[in-house]
């Protein structure tokens, strides 16, 4: 039984060590989301080690668990975060799918059992050693293996993964986020060097130290992040402190301890202060919400009711908060398209998706372990030390990390590894530990207070504030029932957790398999891997969504095929009935998701031209997105797109009708204009240079046959905002559509001065200048536009057909609409104008 306890016990102790080594190195090498092929490593390696330490606790009776404060602080953060996800806009999102996997519910549960473990499994601290050492060696290796990508643009993971190609790629997902890591094993690993033990170390063990540490702190400096090096001033500081304790208390003199602690404090500083970096790389800037979006983000939930401000919209739901409540200046910039779906940093993003007690929680959670852990590190022995302080550092510069920066896998599986290794290491067992042993002779009652001698245990002088380890024995026979029952529960709930990770990989694999059929065209085929990742996980609604989007441009193909005189219509009734059951299906699942709305209102806008009352529900799509996400021009010219198409729609019923009916038809048709009008004024509202707005605005106006009302209008509007450039834009789309092409040249020239990469301003100049003979002009447009948008075909037709001495739409009109009548702009850049 010892044999069979002492494997189950040790393969858990492995696979702890296997998830040290894997955190600064592992990803999965499949064609999914490094973050999301991470989360499935990690949790599946958390969930196979509870196993097994079940199976010892249930072969052997007996539980050994190290309790402090902080595992109360750890419980009440799960029950605050159970019931924000219970209460949350968008449950199963927040318990497991969240865009922002590392603050989904299921990760805060690993991370919690993942500490757990690391308490309880290692029997003494040179177990635990062990584990540090890996960590810290594996995160050498991952650094030195980040130098060589630096320096030589040489990517070692692009065997594994084919988009590792960027400089900037890393297992942890964002260079920054690389840097705060990196930053807590340099302090970890200096808290370690700094410890009396380690001048007795074997000498190829000390190099290695301090190579490791010399890894670490090149990378920092390269990476450069600012923040980090606030996190490192951080650290710096308490290193300093107990350097300074050591010499004002412990008798030790001053040595070169001192001088490091000094010294990286004093680097820390100047390098906050810096505004040049010592060495310049490529790397490409990270964009979040500043910490006062992010709060206003968070005040606005708490406006929608008490359980808001108590509980937050939900864990890993601020992308929708943001949707809700972005600042509309936003819009102005060039990130108007971008969704945040983590706000300024985990602690402050909290805020929102939390609410008050979900942060709260957090702030007890962090500030019990910096407390806890602090106070034992102050009164710990010095053979308790080797170790400690460094996994100390390491501990407070994550938690320091998580206030300044958004949450990752990494750092959050870091800081919960770091606090359960502590009570290991700070575990008070000599002074402190007792025995709770339940057998039948003492009828139930805890011994708890009797040594294993049955003398007195030393419970006088225990502190609420210890680390303190337990060993607990369940002999009585009602109690090794029951606990056996317990046990064999959350074995049950180990092994089905562990099937639902292997089936949301399948399901994404066969996601991902669809996306890439679709990207080339196999409209067939990514139906078919869509259905699969379907039928695999059927609580997932952006299965359904992805599926709803082939399904449309199976529809728009079959459009197409029938045009050219196929018979495709028993194709075609299929597939409208099953993508109308995947639209039902996607907003059913997660009715908050504004994409989910406007995939299903695209499919209906589809089917406009062709089915009665499709209208109706592409309109009530975009108008649910709308009421999600109000700030986004896009979702109004979406709406004001499909409202174009009814109205050319009902114009073509009404030309074929006679007498009250055709009447009819025109007022309705007028009707729905004016009321696109309204639709596409909110889109300009809320980007007042949306090339697009204003682009079916004009289009709008000239269905009306309100041209001339329209040109008077936005001359108006030009007098009271003359360097407003969507006012430029379409004032000079109107001039041209009446054929005033010397004023529309003077506005689009006027557009691109006010902003030079306004491409569909450019466009229009360009045609202008080719109308008018000018070539080398009209070429000089073109070559701009191609150059911002480098993908757009017509783009590289047209400048063809200028170098070649023909009209730049030759060949392109016809059979294209001439650009001035299209329901879209020519170039749609997806975060342009």
């Amino acid at each position: 039984m010892d044999t069979i306890t002492n494997r189950f016990e040790w393969g858990s102790r492995m696979l702890l060590y296997v998830l040290a080594a894997f955190l600064p190195l592992a990803v999965l090498p499949i064609s999914v989301r490094i973050d999301f092929g991470r989360e499935i490593i990690f949790t599946s390696l958390i969930i196979a080690a509870a196993i097994l330490w079940l199976l010892s606790v249930l072969t052997t009776g007996e539980i050994k668990i190290r309790h402090s404060p902080v595992c109360w602080a750890v419980l009440a953060l799960l029950l605050v975060f159970g019931a924000a996800t219970i209460f949350s806009k968008s449950p199963f999102v927040s318990f497991l799918i969240s865009d922002a996997s590392a603050e989904s519910l299921v990760t805060l549960i690993a991370a919690s059992l993942l500490m757990l473990l690391a308490s309880s499994i290692f029997r003494s601290r040179e177990e635990a050693g062990i584990l540090v050492f890996i960590l810290i060696f594996a995160g050498a290796l991952s650094a030195l293996l980040t130098l060589i990508q630096i320096w030589t643009g040489f990517t070692p993971y692009r065997w594994l993964v084919s988009s590792a190609t960027n400089i900037d790629f890393n297992v942890v997902g964002t260079i920054n986020g690389l840097s705060l890591f990196y930053t807590a094993l340099f302090m970890a690993t200096l808290g370690i060097l700094f410890s009396s033990s380690a001048e007795y170390w074997k000498k190829w063990l000390k190099y290695g130290f301090w190579a490791a540490l010399v890894l670490f702190a090149l990378n920092i400096i390269f990476i450069n992040f600012r923040i980090g090096w606030g996190v490192m001033l951080t650290s710096a500081i308490v290193a300093f402190g107990f350097v300074f304790m050591n010499v004002r208390l412990g008798g030790r003199k001053l040595d070169w301890r001192y001088a490091s602690a000094i010294f990286l404090i004093v680097v820390s500083v100047v390098m906050l202060i810096m505004q040049t970096p010592l060495v310049q790389f490529a790397f490409p800037a990270e964009v979040s919400p500043a910490l006062r979006s992010t709060f206003n983000v968070a005040r606005s939930v708490w406006g929608e009711g008490v359980m808001p401000m108590l509980f937050g919209s939900g864990p890993g739901t601020f992308g929708l908060d943001w949707n809700m409540y972005k600042d509309p200046s936003i819009n102005q910039t060039i990130f108007w398209g971008l969704r945040f779906n983590q706000g300024f940093s985990w602690v402050s993003t909290v805020l929102a998706t939390a609410g008050i007690l979900g942060f709260l929680a957090m702030l007890v959670f962090l500030l019990s372990a910096v407390a806890v852990y602090l106070r034992a590190e102050l009164i710990a022995t010095k053979d308790e030390k080797p170790f400690s302080l460094g996994v100390f550092l390491g501990l407070v510069a994550l938690i320091a990390s998580v206030f300044v920066y958004p949450a990752n896998l990494t750092l959050i599986f870091g800081l919960f590894l770091l606090a359960g290794i502590s009570a290991v290491f700070l575990g008070r067992e000599s002074a402190v530990s007792g025995i709770l042993q339940m057998d039948a002779g003492s009828g139930g009652d805890s011994a708890a207070e009797r040594r294993p001698d049955g003398r007195a245990s030393l419970m006088a002088g225990r502190s609420f504030w210890d680390v303190k380890e337990y060993l607990v024995r369940l002999e009585s026979p009602w109690l090794v029932f029951a606990s056996s029952l317990v046990v064999i529960v959350f074995l049950s709930l180990g092994i089905a957790a562990f099937y639902a990770e292997m089936i949301r990989v399948r399901s994404a694999l066969a996601r991902e398999r669809g996306v890439a059929a679709l990207n080339s065209g196999n409209t067939d085929n990514s139906i078919a891997e869509f259905e699969q990742a379907v039928l695999t996980d059927q609580r997932n609604f952006r299965n359904y969504q992805a599926l709803l989007q082939a399904r449309t441009e199976k529809v728009k193909s079959l459009i197409q095929r029938a045009a050219g005189g196929e018979n495709v219509q028993q194709d075609f009734q299929t597939q409208v009935t099953l993508a109308r059951q995947n639209a039902l299906r996607a907003t059913e699942l997660n009715p908050r998701e504004p994409l989910a709305w406007r995939a299903r209102a695209a499919f209906f806008e589809v089917l406009i031209p062709f089915m009665s009352g499709s209208e109706s529900l592409a309109f009530e799509g975009y108008q649910r997105a709308s009421e999600l996400d109000f700030m986004n021009p896009s979702i109004y010219t979406d709406w004001g797109r499909a409202g174009l198409v009814y109205a050319d729609r009902l114009l073509l019923v009404a030309n074929q009708s006679s007498g009250e009916a055709r009447e009819n038809l025109f007022k309705s048709r007028t009707s729905v204009l004016q009321e696109i009008e309204k639709v596409l004024e909110k889109a300009v509202s809320a980007k007042p240079d949306f090339a697009t707005a204003h682009f079916l605005a004009a289009q709008t106006s000239i269905r009306l046959g309100n041209l001339q009302s329209a040109i008077r209008a936005t001359e108006n509007a030009k007098a009271t905002a003359p360097f407003d450039i969507g006012i430029a834009f379409q004032l000079g789309l109107l001039y041209y559509q009446a054929n005033d092409i010397d004023k529309s040249q003077i506005e689009f020239e006027r557009a691109v001065l006010l902003d030079p990469n306004y491409s569909n301003a450019r466009y229009f100049l360009g045609l202008i200048y080719d109308r008018k003979g000018d070539k080398p002009r009209a070429i000089e447009q073109f070559e701009k536009i191609g150059a911002l948008n480098p993908d757009n075909q017509e783009v590289k037709r047209i400048l063809q057909n200028l170098r070649g001495g023909t009209g730049a739409l030759s060949g392109i009109v016809p059979p294209a609409e001439p650009p001035e009548k299209r329901r879209e702009a020519p170039v749609v850049p997806s975060r342009d104008k």
